[in-house]
């Protein structure tokens, strides 16, 4: 039974595995996105800047974008303005040091998914990420 389960979530020869990018200055954090990302078997790419992080966006389309709101120099909402008008409209989720009701209100205004913690587990990054994915993929057949 274990084979068949292998088997069946198996990559298919020439299928790339999903792409996150984190957006942070923080070695720490992006430890925590990589551990997240490494466990589904996902690639991961890290930004230490918005200007690297839109470069990104445009050059290698990662569906799945997480945006450190400590990062110095830019204020998020902007930063979410910016990300989001790439072509291919990657999922962004803001990682902040609380939520709270208005802040996720604010993520959905400047066209970000969600708001994790940024002290969030590898498996609650995970779960985030997956969802983001999920959500993707609902919104690509329901077309």
């Amino acid at each position: 039974m274990p084979g068949f389960i292998q088997r069946l979530f198996a990559r298919k020869p020439g299928h790339r595995q999903p792409l996150v990018l984190a957006v942070t200055a923080d070695l720490c954090f992006y430890s925590g996105v990589l551990n997240a990302a490494c466990s589904a078997q996902w690639r991961t790419e890290w930004a230490r800047t918005l200007n690297r992080a839109a470069e990104i966006c445009r050059s290698k389309s990662p569906p799945i974008v997480i945006y450190d709101s400590d990062l110095p120099g830019t204020e998020w909402g902007r930063a979410f303005d910016q990300l989001s008008a790439v072509p291919n409209r990657p999922r962004i989720l803001l990682a902040a040091p609380g939520i709270d009701e208005e802040l996720w209100r604010s993520v959905l205004r400047h066209h970000g998914y969600d708001v994790v913690e940024r002290t969030a587990s590898s498996e609650q990054l995970g779960r985030a990420f997956r969802f983001a994915w999920l959500s993707l993929s609902a919104s690509t057949n329901s077309r």
